[in-house]
């Protein structure tokens, strides 16, 4: 499901220069959009890209979030995240 996010163009993206119009380049379009609020920097845009993958019983999902400033719509930052999880397994 989904196209894994391509994680090793973050590099083409500068926080506080690049435009949402730059992440499409470089990402592609989102498959989810929406907001973050945290205390820490205050609310921003979300973008959503992820895939997973299912082999068996073992299922990998993939996510990358980018944020954008609300107002300017300006690239501030991203979180990262991968998983690989046993589905059907106990202890």
């Amino acid at each position: 499901m989904g196209r894994p996010p391509a994680v090793d163009r973050l590099g083409e993206l500068k926080v506080g220069l690049s435009t949402s119009k730059d992440v499409v380049a470089v990402l592609g379009e989102p498959q989810g959009r929406g907001a973050t609020r945290s205390p820490s920097f205050g609310l921003k845009d979300s973008w959503l890209y992820e895939s997973a993958e299912v082999e068996g019983t073992t299922a990998r999902m993939r996510m990358l979030m980018i944020f954008l400033d609300k107002d300017t719509g300006v690239y501030q930052g991203h979180m990262w995240m991968a998983s690989g999880m046993l589905f059907g397994q106990t202890k």
